[in-house]
């Protein structure tokens, strides 16, 4: 033994676990499921399948939704109650009073705000009690790979480990999205760019009237606001360039704020992509996943067909910008280009399925079912509408109240459906607005809408008699009654 060997300090015993570590090691909950696996190989549904057919409080989300849920209700909590010593055990409560199985796709760590309350966070939900069953791209050890402070994340690994079987599918070489593509007809929704008339075609087709465009600005749960140049809100469809969504600085919250508001995406102008892009790249991977989970269906007009949007070059790194920002609000530290190939291979994958027919079918009977837009609302209702429904598809932006664009239109579909056309006139639009909004705000929120259309006064609301031989429009409104039959807007002409 040389006497550098002899000086040199022993090594430091591992750190025993602290009390809730200790619990959640113990817990008596069955051991939950941790499968990673190439993109399409069919872990989500899986996943799914055991979902549907499992009898317990339960619930499945995105993962990087739980955390924007998370990363909420601490913020809340601390704003609520800021003597609480243990914000994260309050959190992990809620989640397990909504149910005690947490089904996670796309289980992945790119957040340093994330990686740096993980361990903690998964400590208090499986010393509640916890299960957890986990779709994911990479194997437990690559979580947060080349990560900002990996160090601190790292102690998170053994411990889902111990509480998940981990089981890899990385042996499928099938792509059943690919195949599923392959099987269906295209829906025409991915076009080249400067296909002016498919993508006029497309419009007409999904949108199924001529679009009445404006401006709004959508909330985030990260108390951010996305602004939407161009949107349908009647139908719930927007337009955007990649560089409108892609090009500045966003992140998950901003883009399942699109995916929740609209039913339809047009992205325009998608580029070539590669490693001198890392921001924009990253940024568009988030955006497919958010709208793939949410049932959007998706309109593109692109520089290449998907697998060849991302160009994988090592020697295309500008030294000056190889940092990227991720998810918008997080740092990335590249270190080849094995990470971006990685997860754009799913993005592409993903595009491939959503241009196709049976993914547009499918997506359009989800969000029928939701009664997301007004739309689909008059078109499935017959005669009995849902008051509280209806406001909620009107409310495009998620505020609460419907402003002037949101209640013309609400006014246009519901005069479509009662008279056959969408012109309501701007006297007509006064009248309605004026008879709603009781405290003359300039917007109608839910409780105006219900007590305003319940209201006799609203019965015939009628204009003033025309002057002899001018013709008169007497606006009827008709008002939910008690079993909330459906309100609409009538000109009845003289």
């Amino acid at each position: 033994q040389g006497p550098a060997e002899a000086d040199a300090p022993a090594a430091a015993p591992p750190k025993p676990p602290d009390a809730v570590e200790a619990l959640a090691l113990a817990s008596a909950a069955p051991r939950g499921v941790y499968v990673h696996g190439g993109v399409g190989t069919g872990k989500t549904f899986l996943m799914d399948l055991f979902f549907e057919g499992c009898p317990v409080p339960k619930q499945r989300v995105h993962f990087h939704e739980f955390m924007l849920g998370v990363h909420r209700s601490l913020h809340e909590l601390k704003a609520s109650a800021p003597d609480e010593d243990k914000p994260l055990r309050a959190v992990a409560d809620q989640i397990l009073d909504t149910g005690w199985l947490v089904c996670f796709d796309e289980f992945q760590v790119t957040d340093i705000a994330d990686a740096l309350i993980m361990k903690s966070l998964f400590e208090e939900l499986f010393a509640g009690g916890g299960v957890v069953v986990a779709t994911s791209n990479r194997p437990p050890n690559d979580l947060y790979k080349n990560g900002i402070q990996r160090q601190l994340f790292a102690p998170f690994i053994p411990l889902l480990e111990a509480r998940c079987v981990v089981h890899s599918v990385e042996a499928s070489e099938t792509d059943y999205r690919l195949a599923i593509g392959a099987s269906s007809e295209s829906a025409g929704v991915y076009l080249d760019v400067g296909d002016d008339d498919g993508w006029r075609a497309v419009a007409e087709r999904l949108v199924r009237r001529r679009p009445k465009v404006v401006s709004l600005a959508l909330a985030t749960d990260a108390g951010r606001a996305v602004a939407v140049p161009r949107a349908d809100l009647a139908s719930r469809a927007a337009w955007f360039t990649f560089d409108e969504l892609c090009g500045d600085n966003r992140g998950a919250s901003d883009f399942l704020a699109v995916a929740r508001a609209f039913d339809a995406l047009f992205i325009d102008e998608i580029p070539r992509l590669d490693m001198r892009d890392l921001n924009r790249t990253r940024r568009f991977i988030t955006l497919i996943d958010a709208l793939y989970e949410q049932d959007v269906i998706v309109v593109c007009r692109a520089a290449a067909p998907p697998f060849s949007l991302f160009v994988e070059d090592k020697n295309a790194v500008d030294g000056a910008n190889d940092h990227g920002d991720l998810l918008g609000d997080a740092t990335y530290v590249h270190k080849g280009a094995r990470d971006e190939a990685f997860a754009f291979d799913r993005t592409a994958s993903r595009i491939t399925e959503m241009g196709s027919t049976d993914y547009l079918a499918r997506a359009a009977a989800r969000r029928v079912a939701k009664g997301h837009s007004v739309v689909d609302i008059l078109d499935v209702s017959g005669d009995a509408l849902d008051a509280d429904a209806l406001f909620a598809a009107a409310d495009v932006d998620g505020s609460g109240q419907l402003d002037d664009d949101e209640f013309a239109a609400l006014l246009e579909e519901l005069s479509e459906k009662t008279r056959g056309h969408r012109n309501v006139q701007r006297l007509e639009f006064e009248h309605a607005r004026r008879a709603l909004d009781a405290d003359g705000d300039g917007v109608v929120t839910k409780a105006e809408w219900r007590a305003g259309l319940e209201s006799p006064e609203l019965r015939q609301l009628l204009r003033p008699e025309p002057a002899d031989g001018e013709s008169a429009r007497a606006v009827v409104v008709c008002g939910y009654g008690p079993v909330g039959r459906a309100a609409a807007a009538a000109v009845v002409q003289r």
